[in-house]
């Protein structure tokens, strides 16, 4: 698991199975992205930055990305 800051002042946090965000001082969470636990493929393996609205990760041997709302 890791944290960044993100768009709109929210800091993103990302697990192997999923991307969420959050307000600083709230405790309310958004997921933003979701896989199933079984699905190996889907997997985010390695958590890259957050440039403008997307979010660059590793899936086994490719660069991903992802646009953030």
């Amino acid at each position: 698991m890791s944290f960044t800051h993100g768009p709109g002042n929210r800091i993103y946090g990302v697990t192997f199975v999923q991307l969420y965000r959050f307000l600083p001082g709230t405790a309310q969470r958004e997921v933003v992205w979701r896989t199933a636990l079984d699905n190996n493929a889907e997997h985010i393996r390695t958590p890259g930055p957050i440039l403008g609205h997307t979010f660059y990760f590793g899936r086994r041997h490719r660069l991903m990305a992802m646009d953030l709302p």
